[in-house]
């Protein structure tokens, strides 16, 4: 897992991180512990989040037809798909 510096952006190792010092001054009681410091800027470090994939057609006009109109298909098209209703 990576650990990403709230400071500079750079991502490390958990064995590549700095002890912290004085952390009862840097972190708010209740708030997100830090992994380590950062060893270029000394800044907190904080894991990364996994980021989860978007599911397939999840929000897709076209869907379950993307395969008769692709234009309306977020998974062919990303942020050019075209928004559409049905008519009547």
């Amino acid at each position: 897992m990576k650990h990403r510096c709230d400071n500079c952006g750079v991502e490390w190792d958990l064995e590549d991180l700095q002890p912290i010092k004085d952390l009862h001054q840097r972190v708010d009681p209740g708030g997100v512990m830090p992994s380590g410091e950062c060893p270029d800027c000394g800044a907190l470090c904080y894991p990364e989040k996994k980021r989860r994939k978007r599911p397939g057609h999840l929000g897709c006009a076209a869907y379950p037809n993307c395969d008769v109109d692709p234009n309306g298909c977020s998974v062919v098209m990303g942020s050019d798909m075209e928004w559409y209703g049905h008519r009547d």
